[in-house]
């Protein structure tokens, strides 16, 4: 079993995968999801990899931010301001857990 990148959203084995996260894949599978532009190749350059999960979010909030500046979308957002998760997960393509959400928020400065 090698470690491969992945390119796009991946269900493997019972867990899910997003771009930038590692899975390890057997040569069999892995040759299939690499000719599928599923998971990297192994010998990939680092310039061609996508983004950090928490580079995808930071800019999946910040376009929230933009396209509704008064947090008029009432399913976009949380009675506190804060992002909704779901809405989140729908702009990056992968789950977004609330956990993730709220520390990014933070790091954030709180929008």
């Amino acid at each position: 079993m090698k470690s491969f990148r992945v390119l796009d959203r991946l269900n493997h084995d019972g867990k899910r995968y997003g771009p930038g996260d590692t899975v390890k894949l057997d040569a069999d599978t892995a040759d299939h999801l690499v000719d599928a532009g599923v998971v990297a190749p192994p010998s990939a350059p680092d310039a061609e990899q996508p983004p950090p999960r928490t580079e995808l979010l930071r800019e999946a909030v910040n376009a929230m931010l933009a396209e509704d500046p008064e947090r008029a979308q009432k399913d976009w957002w949380l009675n506190d301001g804060r992002p909704e998760a779901r809405e989140l997960a729908r702009r990056v393509g992968f789950d977004v857990s609330a956990k993730e959400r709220d520390a990014l928020w933070a790091e954030m400065g709180g929008g």
